[in-house]
């Protein structure tokens, strides 16, 4: 039996980051033994602080990468393309090129949204891009979400039946070691960046050790991506003497 081909667009650690343990969970799940899984590899950051910066070298990696994809759109003749799109003007233009490229190679095409942040971008664009990223979305299948609650973003969109969930997530086999004392242990496991919320998690930490609770250490495990903000968040933790301990992105076993 010939397998359905699904042609994935995507990011691959490292960096890590969400999107792009998204995929690698997707490329190393039960699928490819379903599916004929082809990945493009749309990589071009080298670390979390190279995000949103502009150089000359990125663009023509992203150049060879359209060209890229089709070469694989020639070759492989998908059924389906998966493509996760941005939720910010420049990151949805760079992702419609897939889109359309796709679209005009005869591969059916579903996009996948990993954050819930559209609605807030949809409203700040012109009518312009808005209007560019509904004629994107009429070239393609349906959408998938995170979760049920977000389905209502796409409801002007697509059809009900075209929006799909698909929460994050993976298998684990986790062996527990069982602690050496009383102490609670916290652990925040994302990158440092501001809208992720590191800060309010090291302010809360503050007011518990000012209410004089203690008993309680806190483990940050990410990377930084702004260079003052881990100043302010460093120092704060040095000021107010906090349990905290910083630690660099950690994947696999030691994850």
């Amino acid at each position: 039996m010939v397998k359905p081909k699904v042609l994935i667009v995507g990011k691959l650690p490292p960096p890590y980051y969400g999107p792009a343990v998204a995929t690698q969970i997707i490329l190393n799940s039960e699928l490819k033994h379903k599916f004929d899984l082809i990945h493009l590899n749309t990589t071009v950051n080298q670390s979390i602080s190279d995000f949103g910066s502009f150089s000359y070298g990125k663009l023509l990696k992203n150049i060879r990468i359209y060209f890229r994809l089709i070469s694989l759109l020639i070759k492989h003749k998908p059924d389906l393309c998966l493509i996760p799109i941005s939720q910010s003007t420049p990151g949805f233009i760079k992702d419609s090129i897939f889109i359309l490229l796709s679209s005009l190679f005869g591969a059916k095409v579903v996009l996948q949204l990993r954050g819930s942040n559209f609605q807030n971008w949809m409203t700040s664009s012109t009518k312009l891009v808005r209007g560019y990223i509904q004629f994107c979305f009429r070239q393609t299948e349906g959408m998938i979400v995170l979760g049920e609650k977000l389905k209502d973003l796409f409801e002007g969109y697509y059809k009900k039946e075209q929006i799909f969930v698909v929460p994050n997530g993976c298998d684990l086999d986790i062996q527990r070691d069982k602690p050496q004392d009383d102490t609670v242990r916290l652990l925040y496991f994302a990158n440092f960046h501001s809208a992720k919320g590191i800060k309010e998690v090291l302010k809360a930490v503050a007011i518990l050790k000012e209410k004089g609770i203690e008993g309680f250490t806190l483990k940050a495990v990410g990377a930084w991506n702004n260079g003052v903000f881990e100043q302010e968040c460093k120092q704060l933790v040095e000021k107010k003497q906090l349990p905290v301990e910083f630690r660099s992105p950690t994947s696999g076993d030691e994850k």
